[in-house]
Order: structure tokens, then sequence, then C-alpha cells
């Protein structure tokens, strides 16, 4: 069976996405990799405000959308028009790598700017980003959680979604260099939980990480 790149472009990024998921939610239901997990799974009842349930049918709900949206609007951006025929036009190997960079980069930049303002004005959090934000202990599937209008490495979020880092570490995607560059990023590092157990996130103040940087290792 041979499928339409359109088709292709709406399903591949959510069996992707669920797949992904997939395979750290099943790690997180042993005792294997306990150690490694920066929340217990005790935090994971009695810090978030919102069901693993609720999350899931959030999750489905956002990606039938994107399905339908993806599925309609992308023939008639391209225009081609719903239906027709695909074009006997490909790109060269290296337009397409040129292209997915230059969208990587783009769809960063637009995802950090929309983040930050998405928490700067009170409006947006209050009736749509404070949905993501009932998720104080991230669920592997929970990334796409949130108001059904709005879109939204594990532990640079993680700082994101703590009380002292709300205001800070807005970059999900693929880069932090906007928050290093507008001065929104929070350091922090990643410790042994006290009694074992696994790892726990620790914020760093601004003084604590100036030092940390200056700290230079004596040659002999």
């Amino acid at each position: 069976m041979v499928f339409s790149d359109d088709y292709v472009a709406a399903v591949v990024p959510i069996l992707v996405y669920w797949g992904y998921s997939g395979v750290h939610a099943a790690l997180g239901h042993g005792h294997v990799m306990d150690k490694y997990r920066l929340n217990t799974k005790a935090e994971e009842d009695s810090r978030n405000t919102v069901s693993k349930r609720a999350v899931l049918v959030n999750v489905l709900m956002q990606h039938l959308m994107q399905l339908v949206a993806v599925t309609v609007l992308t023939p008639v951006i391209a225009g081609k028009g719903v239906g027709a025929a695909p074009s006997a036009t490909s790109s060269s190997y290296l337009t397409a790598a040129r292209q997915i960079a230059v969208t990587i980069v783009l769809y960063d930049v637009y995802r950090y700017a929309w983040h930050r303002l998405a928490h700067r004005s009170r409006f947006l959090y209050r009736h749509l980003h404070s949905w993501h934000h009932r998720l104080v202990v991230p669920y592997a599937f929970g990334a796409k959680y949130g108001h059904p209008s709005l879109w939204n490495g594990a532990a640079y979020h993680g700082v994101h979604h703590l009380p002292r880092g709300v205001r800070y570490n807005f970059s999900d995607l693929f880069f932090v260099t906007w928050d290093k560059a507008f001065g929104t990023h929070l350091p922090y590092t990643v410790e042994e939980r006290p009694g074992g157990g696994g790892l726990v996130i620790q914020p760093m103040r601004p003084k604590q990480a100036a030092k940390a940087s200056a700290v230079v290792t004596p040659v002999n």
C-alpha cells in the first residue's frame, strides 16, 4: 500500500510521540530504572492536580485535532487542493536537509517566544497555559497536555515545572540558546536523592552558577 506524503506527514509524528513516550512509560513501571527517575511515583500522584486518565484523553484529543488539521490544510497550503494527486517533483536530499534545518530553528524560536508570552500574559496563562502546569511532575506522554486550543533533556523542562523555575527555562524542543540569550536560563544540578531511590533536580541561584562556572581545575 502506497501512502501519500501528506498522510505520512500527518501520522508519523503522532506514532513517534506515542512510541517514544510509551518506551519511557514502560521503563517507569519497573524498578530497574528507579535510580534514574527525577521524580518518584508517589510524587506523580501527590503533586499533580490532574489524573493520568485526564491527561491521556486530552492528548489523544489534541492528536486527533492535529491529524485533521494537517490532513486538510497541508494540500491546501501547498496549492494542490484537497484530494489532488501528489506532485511528481521531488527535492534533493540537500534541499530537504536545508529545509528541515531552517524549520527546526524557526519553530524552536516560535516555541520559545510563545511559551514565554504564555507566562508573561496573565490572560494566556490563566485561561490556556495553566492547564499544562497542572502537571508539576510531567508524565512521559503528557508533553502535549494543555488547553485544547494551545500548543505547548527532561531535567531542563523539569526545572520549569518547579515553583522556583516557572519563569525560567522556556525552551522545550531543540535548543536552550534562546533562554541563555534572553536571560531566562536557570542553571541546575541533578543530584542523587537523599536516601537513594532516584535523582532530584536542584535549581542553582545566579551567584551559585557564577561560582560553579568560575571554578578552574588546576593543571599539574
